[in-house]
């Protein structure tokens, strides 16, 4: 690639406005970016309130305990399926998927799989928990609930473990229960390094204790969580609208 030198970038065509119109391009730009930040610091306000109430609600009482292992069904790894980047068909989970702590639709793998019955016993299936244990050290024990996002049947893919949660217990309340300073004591304390990533064993995430309240409690939690996610949601499409405002801008000025 050849490098611009001074007398051919001065060269180059540029439209310059006039000054008063460069500072109301500017005074615009600078308003549609105060406002993605304000709708980013909301987002992290309401995660904030999540972990607060979790707090407020469990923090402080001694609830009876038992293993990770005996609240699920499962415990499991995914499918082994070599993933292609221009391969189309049912999606399937990444490591990636689980970017930003939240599910993310945009980071599915694909593999030409256009006959899904193959993989029935990994089809994702709503309150399902997704769980990175191999990554790095940072994002290990990560644990994010599937809460049906996808109308298409998604496929649980390798290198992220599915835990699938017993009738009688709340699946959202042990997703949260993984963001706990205990939990996050006991990842670290199975962590095993390696030169290029960290990891945790099946075995010895299942022997993690777990702090059970009555199932009323654990629901009350839940419909909190579920109307603070009705409120991130209204949040996050505020942001893509701006965003998009944003590029239009970008386009429309310097395009």
């Amino acid at each position: 690639m050849k490098h611009l030198t001074k007398p051919v970038f001065d060269a180059l065509p540029f439209a310059l406005p006039g000054l008063e119109e460069q500072k109301k391009i500017a005074d615009r730009l600078d308003k549609v970016s105060s406002l993605i930040e304000k709708r980013k610091e909301q987002l992290a306000k309401l995660d904030q309130l999540i972990k607060s109430r979790f707090i407020e609600m469990f923090g402080d009482v001694d609830f009876p305990v038992i293993t990770l292992d005996n609240i699920c069904e499962f415990i499991r790894n995914g499918a082994n399926i070599k993933q292609d980047k221009t391969a189309k068909g049912y999606p399937i989970t990444r490591i990636e998927t689980l970017s930003n702590d939240k599910f993310n639709l945009d980071r599915l793998g694909y593999a030409n799989i256009f006959d899904i019955s193959k993989y029935e016993k990994y089809i994702l299936q709503v309150d399902d928990i997704l769980i990175s244990h191999i990554n790095s050290t940072a994002y290990l024990g990560r644990a994010i609930r599937y809460k049906g996002e996808s109308k298409t049947p998604i496929i649980h893919g390798m290198n992220l473990l599915c835990a699938r949660i017993k009738h009688g217990f709340n699946a959202t309340y042990v997703e949260h229960y993984f963001k706990c300073p205990y939990a996050k004591n006991f990842i670290r304390s199975i962590t095993k390094q390696a030169v290029n990533q960290a990891s945790i064993s099946t075995s010895e995430l299942k022997q993690m204790l777990v702090r059970i309240p009555p199932i009323e409690l654990q629901n009350e939690f839940a419909e909190f969580v579920k109307l603070i996610d009705k409120s991130k949601f209204a949040v996050q499409k505020s942001i893509e609208k701006l965003e998009t405002l944003k590029k239009s801008l970008m386009q429309q000025y310097f395009g």
